[in-house]
């Protein structure tokens, strides 16, 4: 029978709503259409009720998946992420799992242990009674991001860096190639992260080792940003996260000798612009009348200053004058200059 996402989506509220009722959290169930499938098709799986803007992995699985990914077909599992109300819709190409079946769709959400399944028949599979391990769970000691670089992240390239990862297998067996998943993006917004997998070397019995891991963040990475990884086979894997600040100091540079090169240009185009209108001003100006620079024929005492109403008999100083009262009380002390 193929059931749509409508569907998914009714009996996601059925069974979610009593538990959103009590105040915990939904309860994640997925679908997978068709349920019938033969090697090489692809099928839809959906969800809902995952926690919301969060990342999850579809998986193939044999085995009823008992022992988690360790049973599921890793090269053919398809990442995507949630919406903000929990759902997500992604296509899967079915493959012949690792193991035999009862065979089933895995979903891993990145964000936290839950492994929801859906039973799907794969035409032509091989059959076996399902077997659990005794595997644990491998112990992340550490986990750092280290180095710094290329220069060309400075300028908006994408940012390098190495995850340092050191795992202890508890196991008195060796874990064989562990998987381990990273989604990498900025630390306020899943929806920006890219999923990526990948199987680490061996680890012997009770032994511990280190994995450096090449990582590589969005270009122009402004700000908070952050590597979230799953180690181990699903069901049994262990989760971490590590956060780092990046920030391109070149780009801002550069930026600001753009900015620094348009203010001058600006400066010098307004300066010419004033210095034009000045020289237009003066050569509209009205020319200067020569008769502003003929004498005017006064001549000034030596000593002291003479009034230009002096004519010429008060030069002449005469005792006429002076009885009469119209000239100078006295003569000057010295003759004008003619």
């Amino acid at each position: 029978m193929q059931v749509g996402l409508g569907a998914t989506l009714v009996v996601a509220a059925l069974v979610v709503t009593p538990a959103a009722e009590s105040g915990a959290a939904p309860t994640p169930v997925i679908q997978v259409t068709p349920n019938v499938a033969t090697v090489g098709s692809s099928v839809k799986v959906t969800g809902a009720g995952f926690p919301p803007n969060t990342d999850i992995q579809a998986q193939v699985c044999g085995n009823d998946a008992l022992n988690g990914s360790a049973d599921c077909v890793l090269s053919t599992s398809q990442e995507v992420s949630t919406t903000k109300r929990g759902i997500f819709e992604v296509p899967v190409i079915v493959s012949l799992p690792p193991k035999p079946c009862p065979c089933v769709v895995m979903v891993l959400d990145f964000s936290s242990s839950t492994t929801p399944t859906i039973p799907l028949t794969i035409v032509g599979a091989p059959y076996a009674t399902p077997k659990a391990s005794t595997v644990h769970k491998l112990q992340v000691l550490n986990a750092s991001l280290t180095g710094n670089g290329p220069w060309t992240a400075w300028f908006g390239a994408p940012p390098k860096r190495t995850l340092v990862l050191t795992v202890r297998n508890p196991n008195n067996g060796p874990y064989v190639n562990p998987p381990l998943v990273l989604a990498i993006g900025n630390a306020g917004d899943t929806t920006t992260h890219e999923a990526t997998t990948q199987n680490l070397s061996t680890i012997g019995a009770n032994a511990t080792k280190t994995y450096r891991i090449p990582v590589s963040f969005p270009a122009v990475s402004i700000g908070e940003h952050q590597v979230v990884g799953i180690v181990g086979n699903a069901g049994l894997a262990h989760s971490f996260k590590v956060q780092t600040w990046l920030f391109p100091w070149g780009l801002l540079v550069v930026i600001l000798v753009v900015l620094e090169l348009i203010l001058l240009a600006l400066t010098a185009y307004f300066r010419e612009r004033r210095r034009r209108k000045e020289a237009a001003e003066g050569a509209l100006a009205p020319a200067p009348d020569p008769e502003d620079d003929l004498p005017t024929g006064e001549v000034p005492a030596v000593g002291e200053p003479v009034a230009a109403a002096v004519g010429v008999g008060a030069l002449a100083g005469g005792p006429a004058e002076a009885a009469g009262g119209e000239g100078p009380a006295e003569r000057p002390p010295h003759p004008p200059v003619l």
